[in-house]
């Protein structure tokens, strides 16, 4: 923070200095200015979109193209002729040469680096499996790095959420909590990130998602997602969910150049997920509950007019430990002056315990080398406060890359590490948050008795724990892209990454849990963990192509790969630690079963080897074909089902130029197809016990008074079969005057054996085991399309928008027609039917006669929700995962000044209501959702009502809060503002008054998540719980370029 404000406070002051100053330095400085040389102009892509960050060299001075693609150089003396050479380049692109002519801007079009046939140039290459071939026929989306840089979020995971259409990442809670992660769904009926997460991989090397998360985007130069079977087929079987490929940036040829990005700003406390009850409706609840530990009904004249005496005195003894010998109307005084001194006092609990917090984020990064060797070096520090006391995170990343380049090729050498720590005051078992909807809005946190805590202070419900966890990442890569002879191309990538992670949760010897639950030598508790993740890969890959006759080109790679994993575990838990808060405080002596110290470990392995074999053929640019495929063997599986493989076969056509009447328009400038065909085995839901036997020590045992030494980890099934993922692409790919794009995909992918752990009888001594159950099917189309309205040289408008639809279905279940687990009544999954299709009843509403809560069974006759609910009593109601998500934006600039926005959307999803805030005679004490007082019935005639009679009978209640209902679900649509940022560019007349120093530079307002629309009022959209959603942030943001 001080470092931000000592850069924001000295440009400012640069700035009104100079812009001061200028008259006088202008006359001071005549005959310096008649010299001066100013060349302008502007760097396209081939399709005429700016290209942002472009080298412009003359001489000894440079300068950067900005995110218009313009650039300004200033040269202090005139060349005689009025012209000057100059050399642009860029990262990907070929380095040209081009003479600038006085008075006439230039407009340069950069070509890629590798693009035309008959010219493949070899440079770094890490990711090594990203060859060309397999695009061309592929669906390979490209996040747009730019947008991505512009959100102020600490987690890389979910600043990607609607970065790619069919990629969606859901927030799953508090900061620093990893987000669930898929490409166009699920795959396996087995839930859960270990059989459904993508593949990440990281210049070559395969990293874990805790590594993904704590990775600098500003040190990330593309992040490509891979999600058909041709674009997938490279890397196997460790791919069946797609693919997450980063490349990191790497070093440019010439003088050494700094850039130094810093941001900082504030958190916001985010969209209230819902309205609980002001004083007036809470009192009047607790009245028409008639409970006596609720001073509503407590003080009321209904109570004290009806009750004994004794009955008066006993309750106030137990609700408010006296027992005062009043009369009546001494009671009726007592209560009618405690009920008027509530109804003074209306806590806001969300506004007093959810808070504002600070964000900020600095980097500095070094780039630069010879023509022979190329340097990158980057650091950053990150910080996000949350949105309770005692949340926040912080994280240090450092990114070196080094190429070196001979005449053979380049050898490359990239080194990565972090350090993250994240405070929570969470436990498994309780969180602060649950007091915003628990604490009375006559409570306050002075109050010296809480009737929501009855016999607690303010004081005992916080600091009763914490929790950190702490990061430590370290990666390297070594590759190297040879070229020993014409068209033969050599590459190989060794890869380590290694991710530790230790945490600690204690419990306070002071704690209120812990005072009122143990004895002093029992008192205070600590929990220790310590985990390790290491991945190791390797990769070696030839490729030979060849182009026959001009346009026969012909392509051949062949690979072969390692991969080994391994996690270790290791957590200790004990009690009696006191106030010495740390390990060595536990009391050893104490042997009862939940207070002696508890041990617990594990090491899991798994080693995977593979051989691949691909090829392309492209026909005069009109035509590609593409096939794939790949053998893995896993050490996970039997040896007799040890190989598995992956296959594709794909196929484009360039209609625009493979069609006369379109070749050469300037209308069409674009028109491809392609289609895609494949399959690949997933061990995604897979782990070492689940199909071999794998032993572990135990200090208890499924028998009763039996012990072992070891016993097996789980129940393994030697008949397990790794699923088996086939799918079907195709695509089109529209272009309108190089200015407008179109792309539509639609899929299907189908699952066989699928697998899932399945109830087994309690006498195998086990109670589950995983087993292949049954096929499903994902499907889906997804459409992204992009318009370039304006792009002259002042005025620039573009729009974009993207919408996936992603459907699930399941087709078989082996000879079953639907998958309970347990004693459910509801399918798991039903034939026919989505993968995650809600069931409930068909809620009739509440008898105003009786306030019985009714429900219309599948017969169509009437039934009472307080009775024992089976199969046939529910029907389907919807869909819990939204099919539909999207995004649209826009990009809009006038001259140094530049607007992009961003919005994300999901509509199609359901989600029931929780009822953990709608209170009964049980838990009234404690705060309701608004408006439950007009929707309960509580006296015959009451119409129209939500909730049942509060007194219905706790069968009612616990069929109420365990099966979604007709009546009391949701649509869970949003619409999100999930970036917003307004940059303005010094211009370069500035940036040489003020001494040249800085080269480029920027200053941003910037905002990421700002706010969310959604007709959802149960809680949080993306999870139908009340947990905090996604943090605002609004940051103040400059970047220098040295």
């Amino acid at each position: 923070m001080p470092q931000t404000k000592l850069l924001l406070t000295l440009l400012t002051s640069l700035t009104l200095s100079a812009e001061l100053a200028l008259p006088p330095l202008a006359a001071a400085q005549t005959t310096q200015q008649t010299t001066a040389f100013t060349i302008t102009g502007a760097v396209v892509e081939r399709d005429g979109s700016p290209l942002y960050g472009v080298i412009v060299r003359a001489g000894n001075a440079k300068t950067m193209t900005n995110a218009g693609g313009r650039f300004t150089l200033t040269l202090a003396t005139r060349p005689e002729d009025g012209r000057q050479a100059l050399t642009l380049s860029a990262v990907g692109k070929k380095t040209q040469q081009v003479t600038f002519v006085e008075g006439h801007p230039l407009r340069v079009v950069l070509e890629d680096a590798v693009g035309e046939i008959k010219e493949v140039v070899v440079r770094a290459r890490p990711n090594i499996n990203a060859l060309d071939l397999r695009a061309r026929s592929g669906v390979v989306a490209q996040v747009d790095m730019k947008l991505l840089a512009q959100k102020p979020m600490i987690d890389l995971s979910l600043a990607l959420q609607g970065a790619v259409p069919g990629l969606t990442v859901v927030n799953r809670g508090e900061l620093g909590m990893k987000p669930e992660i898929r490409i166009r769904g699920n795959n396996s009926f087995t839930k859960g990130d270990a059989a459904n997460e993508p593949l990440y991989v990281l210049d070559g090397k395969i990293i874990s998602p805790q590594a993904f998360m704590t990775l600098n985007p500003l040190d990330i130069r593309e992040i490509k997602v891979l999600k058909d079977a041709v674009a997938t087929a490279l890397y196997g079987v460790k791919a069946a969910n797609g693919v997450l490929e980063i490349s990191s940036r790497r070093g440019v040829s010439g003088p050494m150049s700094i850039s130094l990005s810093t941001q900082a700003g504030v958190t916001l406390r985010g969209r209230q997920t819902t309205t609980m009850m002001d004083t007036d409706e809470k009192l009047e609840l607790e009245r028409r509950m008639q409970v006596t530990t609720a001073p509503g009904y407590l003080f009321s004249p209904d109570f004290i007019s009806s009750a004994t005496l004794s009955d008066l005195r006993q309750s106030y003894q137990s609700t408010l430990g006296i027992a005062p010998t009043w009369t009546r109307e001494e009671y009726l005084a007592y209560g009618s002056r405690q009920l008027d001194s509530l109804r003074q006092i209306h806590t806001n609990w969300w506004h007093d315990l959810i808070r504002p917090n600070s964000y900020q984020s600095h980097n500095l990064s070094l780039r630069g080398g010879s023509q022979d060797v190329t340097y990158y070096v980057s650091g950053n520090f990150s910080r996000q406060g949350g949105q309770l006391e005692g949340n926040d995170t912080k994280r240090f990343t450092l990114t070196n890359s080094l190429d070196w380049q001979s005449r053979l090729g380049f050898v490359s050498l990239g080194l990565t590490g972090g350090y993250a720590k994240t405070n929570s005051p969470n436990s498994s078992d309780f969180s602060p948050q649950q007091l915003v909807y628990e604490l009375n809005p006559y409570e306050t946190k002075s109050s010296t008795q809480l009737f929501s805590y009855p016999g607690r202070k303010y004081s005992d419900l916080t600091g009763q724990f914490r929790r950190w966890t702490k990061e430590i990442r370290f990666g390297t890569s070594l590759s190297a892209n040879l070229r020993p002879f014409e068209g033969m191309q050599l590459d190989a990538v060794l890869g380590l990454d290694y991710v530790l992670n230790e945490s600690e949760q204690i419990t306070p010897a002071t704690a209120y849990s812990e005072v009122t639950r143990r004895r002093p030598i029992e008192r205070g508790m600590i929990s220790v963990g310590k985990n390790t993740d290491f991945n190791y890969s390797a990769n070696l890959r030839a490729t030979y192509q060849r182009l026959f006759a001009e346009k026969h080109d012909f392509s051949i790679s062949a690979n072969t790969d390692y991969y080994y994993s391994e996690g270790r575990l290791l957590s200790v838990t004990g009690h009696g630690i006191g106030l010495q808060e740390y390990l060595a405080g536990v009391n050893k002596g104490l042997t009862s079963a939940d207070l002696r110290p508890d041990f617990s470990g594990s090491n899991a392995t798994s080693a995977q080897l593979g051989f691949g074999l691909a090829t392309g053929y492209t026909y005069d640019k009109k035509l590609d074909l593409f096939a794939a495929y790949k053998a893995d063997a896993s050490s996970l599986l039997p040896r007799d089902k040890r190989w598995n493989t992956a296959w594709a076969l794909g196929g484009g056509l360039h209609l625009e130029e493979l069609l006369p009447f379109l070749r050469g328009g300037s209308l069409l400038t674009g028109l491809g197809l392609k289609a895609s065909w494949g399959l690949t085995a997933s061990l995604g839901g897979i782990t070492s016990a689940s199909a071999v036997p794998i032993f572990s020590y135990q200090q208890s045992s499924f028998y009763a008074d039996q012990y072992r030494l070891i016993r097996l980890s789980t129940l393994y099934n030697d008949r397990l079969k790794p699923e088996q993922l086939k799918s079907v692409d195709l695509g089109l790919s529209v272009q309108l005057a190089h200015a407008h794009t179109l792309d539509v995909n639609l899929y299907r992918r189908d699952t066989k054996d699928a697998l899932i752990m399945t109830d087994i009888p309690a006498s195998n001594g086990f109670l589950s085991m995983l087993d292949n159950v049954g096929s499903l099917r994902n499907e889906g189309v997804e459409l992204s399309a992009s318009s370039r309205l304006l792009s002259g040289e002042d005025w620039r408008l573009s729009l974009r928008a993207a919408l996936a639809y992603n459907r699930s279905k399941v087709l078989d279940l082996y000879g079953k027609t639907a998958l309970y687990s347990g004693d459910n009544v509801y399918p798991d999954y039903e034939v026919g039917r989505s993968y995650d299709y809600v069931y409930g009843l068909d809620a009739l509403g509440v008898n105003p006669l009786s306030g019985e809560l009714m429900f219309r069974d599948r017969q169509g006759a009437e039934q009472s929700f307080g009775k024992t609910i089976v199969r046939d009593d529910l029907v389907g109601i919807g869909y819990r995962t939204p099919p539909y998500t999207g995004t649209f934006g826009l990009t809009f600039g006038y001259k140094a000044l530049e607007l992009d926005a961003q919005f994300y959307y999901v509509f199609g999803g359901f989600k029931a209501y929780s009822m953990t805030y709608v209170r009964g005679v049980s838990d009234v004490n404690k705060n309701a959702i608004a408006g439950q007082v007009s929707r309960t019935w509580f006296a015959l005639g009451d119409e129209d009502r939500l909730y049942p009679n509060p007194r219905a009978g706790t069968q009612t209640f616990n069929n109420l809060s365990h099966y979604p209902n007709t009546r009391m679900i949701s649509r869970s649509d949003y619409l999100r503002l999930s970036m917003l940022s307004l940059r303005y560019r010094l211009s370069s007349s500035l940036l040489h008054h003020l001494g040249d120093v800085v080269k480029y530079a920027t200053i941003a307002l910037q905002g990421s998540n700002l706010f969310t629309l959604t007709p959802y009022k149960g809680g949080s959209p993306e999870s139908g719980t009340y947990d905090l959603g996604v943090q605002p942030v609004l940051t103040l943001h400059l970047n220098l370029n040295f």
